[in-house]
């Protein structure tokens, strides 16, 4: 079908960011199946590091150009902050943008990316006129900020209120990141299918355990803003006290640095604890530290939002063969088996008991694991095993 076109319309940019990725392999496995993907970019600097094409002259957007994707990115301005509040809770400008490229490309489909809400509502009854499929790409409903710019504490609210009042109004279909957002649109009777974060090629990555010290430990990984969604100190007091005697963990954080530790935690010689903070990395710099590990952790709230969403740090560490450690949430990690393809405990006060007992394993059970993730990952994160369902849903009205 080289005729069936789709418009991706994201608040993110190349594959970069957890973000940039979804939708990237979104497209990519779209692409495979035939389809005509371009993503139209809300952010003025979201394409930097492409192919720069000019500007098109039918719409006035710039064209990058990114491994057989064009990326439709909007001219910078001066707006100013009033002006930049006011799009985001009117999506006018944005909106405008879709206008002009459906009259110049007459997509079949547009994807919205996590909208906050406004283009949903915009875009219902002109998708309905241009017989035009409007599908939500659904990866997060947010926890309540009480800090920050007033946009960053807009924002959850927007996304819940679209979430519970428009999504079901206004949209054709969903694909839902997690199992509790593919459950909770279909109790709402959308048509909704599920695709967890996709790694591309999985097979061909490969972690391989390297050795720290001159004796055997074991290494553990966290890779991410934790923002107030992950939970590290419960993690860098159970690694300080296994560690008491001897080195028997050695956990590398990158994402934040040693400041973050001692405004959250305490001030000390974190090298001697066996905790080495990275600061932040490059993508690559934070890959190849979860490829050096025995294990990823991630430890969260057992809230709404973690349950909504699924960490893309789980599906590259798992596809690489690090193993998961992850406390129940009754989210994502619920797909494990626990024992086999990674540990997942009840509570947090568990967490050094667990700990404890990885430390006494045998190396070849250690690698049973890590190879069991990395199984479970082929069939979990491949994109093949979600080819049908998309492209199903994808089909012309």
């Amino acid at each position: 079908m080289p005729d069936h076109k789709i418009l991706y319309i994201i608040r993110c940019g190349l594959p970069e960011s957890a973000a940039g990725i979804r939708v990237f392999q979104m497209a990519r496995l779209l692409q495979k199946n035939g389809y005509i993907v371009d993503f139209l970019c809300a952010d003025p600097v979201a394409a930097e590091g492409a192919a720069n094409h000019g500007h098109d002259q039918q719409t006035g957007d710039r064209v990058y150009s990114y491994q057989g994707f064009r990326y439709f990115v909007p001219e910078p301005s001066e707006r100013g902050r009033f002006r930049n509040l006011a799009e985001l809770v009117t999506a006018e400008r944005l909106c405008r943008r879709v206008k002009k490229h459906q009259c110049a490309e007459g997509y079949d489909v547009f994807v919205l990316y996590n909208d906050p809400g406004p283009l949903t509502w915009r875009l219902r009854k002109y998708c309905s006129q241009q017989c035009v499929q409007l599908i939500g790409d659904i990866t997060e409903w947010y926890a309540p900020r009480s800090r920050g710019k007033i946009g960053e504490r807009l924002m959850p609210l927007m996304v819940g209120h679209r979430i519970q009042r428009l999504d079901k109004r206004c949209l054709d279909g969903v694909i839902a990141v997690s199992p509790f957002l593919y459950d909770y649109y279909r109790r709402k009777g959308m048509k909704t299918i599920f695709i967890p974060p996709l790694m591309q090629d999985s097979s061909q990555q490969t972690a391989v355990k390297y050795h720290y010290y001159t004796h055997p430990v074991i290494n553990l990984v966290y890779t991410g803003s934790p923002g107030e969604k992950d939970l590290l100190v419960p993690l860098f007091e159970a690694v300080e006290h296994l560690n008491r005697k001897k080195l028997r963990f050695r956990l590398d954080i990158a994402g934040v640095g040693e400041e973050y530790l001692k405004v959250v935690w305490k001030h000390g010689s974190y090298s001697e604890l066996g905790i080495f903070a990275h600061g932040r990395v490059s993508r690559e710099e934070a890959l190849l530290l979860g490829y050096r590990a025995d294990f990823c952790v991630l430890l969260r709230k057992a809230k709404r939002y973690a349950r909504a969403g699924f960490s893309t740090k789980m599906a590259e560490c798992m596809s690489s063969g690090t193993a998961m450690i992850c406390n129940d949430v009754s989210g994502p990690e619920q797909l494990l088996v626990n024992g086999r393809e990674g540990f997942v405990i009840a509570g947090l006060e568990e967490l050094e008991a667990m700990l404890e007992k990885v430390a006494g394993m045998e190396q070849n059970r250690i690698r049973e694991i890590k190879e069991a993730a990395r199984e479970k990952a082929k069939v979990l994160f491949s994109p093949a095993a979600y080819a049908a369902p998309l492209l199903k849903l994808m089909e012309k009205r």
